[in-house]
């Protein structure tokens, strides 16, 4: 399956379109797909770009009091080289501001959050192993758990006019599911984007089978204003079922529902440029 596939997660729909996109990079390229991806939706919502590189080498005040040393010079050194190179990889996004911290990243990034540092996270993605597998690992899932606004995961850097279409699975009598698709259409109404539902039954249903209640349910939530739905019905397991409907239908951009502990309360949202 050739699913190219980058996500948002957000444990609650925060103000929307983002005034301020913030976008943890470790130089990688998977790093820079993500600062790509950043670009491209702050032209088209006008937000602003702020990129953190999170520095786990040991702080200035370990060498407090020394004198100077060859080690003390190196990390000197150390240090201007990296905030020399998150001057030219910000440049790759003209008017984007940065910051860098140092202590643990999965800590750090989740702070800058909570202290208003953004509106949404974009950060890259190999997705190897599926939606939920991070480029930068135990930082990612840590920003998707902690942070009360969306993180987008980016495998590749977005092809040009991308993104264009937009599918959320939906279930019955799923409040989760009703608040991706709520999210589903903020993104479709901003960026006019095609919208797609996706329903994936694992019972003895036929294949196909339209349950419409959900239909009406769907509808009742999309509103006099929020764009006609293009439908979708399978059978098999979800998150396969998911990604092979994506495919079929060349959505280039996925929300989910994810389930946190003691409520349903997070909202994943990807790709599949």
């Amino acid at each position: 399956m050739n699913t190219r596939t980058q996500q948002i997660e957000a444990k609650k729909i925060a103000p929307f379109p983002p005034a301020s996109i913030l976008v943890p990079v470790d130089f990688s390229g998977c790093s820079l797909a993500g600062l790509a991806a950043a670009r491209t939706l702050a032209k088209r919502w006008n937000s602003s770009v702020t990129l953190a590189h999170v520095d786990e080498a040991p702080e200035d005040s370990f060498c407090e009091g020394m004198r100077p040393s060859p080690e003390r010079e190196a990390l000197e050194r150390y240090h201007r080289d990296i905030r020399h190179r998150l001057a030219e990889t910000a440049a790759k996004a003209p008017g984007a501001s940065t910051r860098m911290l140092e202590g643990n990243p999965r800590e750090a990034v989740p702070l800058l959050v909570a202290g208003g540092a953004a509106d949404m996270i974009v950060m890259g993605t190999h997705g190897r192993r599926g939606l939920r597998r991070f480029c930068l690992g135990s930082v990612a899932e840590a920003a998707v758990h902690v942070s009360s606004v969306p993180v987008l995961t980016v495998r590749f850097r977005p092809n040009p006019g991308w993104p264009s279409k937009v599918l959320v699975p939906m279930r019955p009598g799923a409040p989760y599911a009703d608040r991706a698709l709520l999210l589903a259409r903020e993104w479709a109404l901003s960026l006019k984007l095609a919208l797609g539902v996706i329903h994936v039954s694992e019972s003895d249903a036929p294949e196909g089978e339209r349950d419409r209640s959900l239909e009406r349910r769907v509808a009742a939530l999309l509103g006099a204003r929020g764009p006609s739905p293009e439908w979708s019905w399978r059978k098999g397991r979800p998150f396969e079922e998911i990604l092979l409907g994506a495919d079929a239908g060349r959505f280039d951009l996925i929300v989910l529902a994810a389930h946190v502990r003691r409520r349903w309360q997070d909202t994943l949202l990807g790709t599949t440029a």
